[in-house]
């Protein structure tokens, strides 16, 4: 089934192109592809951004309430 393209509410099929218009409505469908992989690439990048700023707050937590608790240990002697 041949892909039917709607411009201004007018549909065209990739035979009412001439080459020139073929390249470019390639060129448009590559960027939106590329734009969806790399949207796609970034929610990941951002997840494991959060991932790893949790971690280090997490890290620096633990080390505070170990300096903490080695403080009060000290204290005691």
């Amino acid at each position: 089934m041949e892909e039917v393209v709607n411009i201004n509410g007018t549909k065209y099929t990739e035979e009412d192109f001439n080459e020139e218009q073929s390249y470019i409505i390639k060129q448009i469908r590559s960027c939106k592809d590329k734009a969806a992989q790399l949207m796609f690439e970034l929610d990941q990048v951002k997840v494991a951004e959060q991932a790893f700023t949790n971690a280090f707050m997490i890290s620096m937590k633990t080390l505070e309430e170990d300096e903490s608790s080695k403080d009060i240990a000290e204290e005691g002697k």
